[in-house]
This record gives C-alpha cells, structure tokens and sequence, in this order.
C-alpha cells in the first residue's frame, strides 16, 4: 500500500496525455497501465510540486519516473483512495472523490484500421 498527498496522479495506457508524447515507450495491450504519483509537500500543493508536474510533461515520463518525489508503478489491478474534495478528471470528465478499483482486461478493446493506414504506420504489409 502506497499512502502519498499528490499533486497529480496519472493513470495511463497511452503514448500521450492532452497532446503530450509523455510515453513513447508504452505498450498498449501488454495488459497492465502506468501508474505515476507526483508527490506533494503537504494537504495544499506547492510551486515546487507544479514545477515536478510540468518537468513530467515537458521532458517525458521516461526521464522523470525515477525522480525523487516520483512513484512509478507499472499494474494490471489497483484500488486508488482518494480524500473527500480531490478534484478526479476520467479522460476529460469530471467525477467525485472516493474509492476506484482498477482492472486491466488484456486486449479487450479491439481496434480496425484500414490496409493502407496500417502499412503507412507501421511499414508492414497484411
């Protein structure tokens, strides 16, 4: 159990965030997403902990995630706690504070693109 304040935490399964490349090295269907907590000095948050924010979007996550008051974990399930007035954002909506179980479902979403967009992307052929 990791019991942290936080200024941000972010749970991706994406090579960006809001425009961002914050993870290029990111697999999307290896059944597990990245859970990064930046760490906040106390209950309110601090200049120096929105600098530790905008270093994770500017410089990648990759050189971030084993910076001090950075936890880094890579998981298929999770429950995140959070305390009553934390503002929670679910990819662009707003939902309340409380308890959140997580489950990764391995490759289950499944995605089609076209022929041409595949080999363009990709550099192979079907």
């Amino acid at each position: 159990m990791i019991k942290k304040n936080c200024a941000l935490v972010l749970i991706l399964n994406s090579r960006s965030v809001a425009g961002f490349r914050l993870n290029k090295r990111a697999s999307l269907d290896d059944g597990s997403v990245e859970v990064v907590l930046i760490h906040s000095h106390e209950q309110k948050i601090r200049l120096s902990d929105i600098m530790k924010c905008l270093e994770t979007f500017v410089l990648s996550l990759n050189q971030t995630k084993k910076s001090k008051g950075v936890t880094y974990k890579k998981l298929s399930s999770f429950t995140l706690k959070t305390s009553e007035g934390t503002v929670i954002n679910l990819d662009g909506e707003r939902s309340s504070e409380g308890s959140f179980d997580f489950q990764v479902i391995k490759q289950g979403v499944k995605i089609l693109i076209p022929k041409k967009s595949f080999r363009r992307l990709t550099g192979q052929k079907i």
